[in-house]
């Protein structure tokens, strides 16, 4: 039996400053249940959108897009590109990507709440 692909997301709220973690997941995309959604608009203006990678750090805590993780005695942030989930680190305007292999990966925050984590 093929195993399927949990689709999760997480949302952080640029303007109240906190985490959203939506108790469905895609594509039931009315389960924010935030009031002023509508009169703010739906936009990367006031929110900042994470997907889940499908996979756990070596703790089983789910690893989102945008988390930082602590690989190989470093810390990492974890983002999307070439259709591929990994990890980088930015140097001179520039991401170094290494896609996910068999690292023990640890989540120790993530880009919104604690930035300081990633400089």
């Amino acid at each position: 039996m093929e195993k399927k692909r949990e689709i999760k997301f997480r949302f952080w709220d640029k303007v109240e400053k906190k985490m959203i973690y939506p108790a469905n997941s895609f594509p039931n995309l009315d389960y924010l249940h935030f009031e002023d959604i509508e009169r703010r608009g739906w936009g990367e203006e006031e929110f900042g959108s994470m997907q889940y990678t499908g996979l756990k750090d070596k703790n089983g805590k789910d690893i989102f897009e945008g988390d930082i993780i602590k690989v190989n005695g470093r810390n990492m942030e974890v983002f999307f590109k070439d259709g591929y989930f990994g990890w980088g680190q930015e140097h001179d305007g520039k991401y170094s990507f290494d896609p996910f292999g068999d690292e023990k990966i640890e989540v120790i925050g993530n880009i919104y709440e604690n930035p300081e984590l990633i400089k």
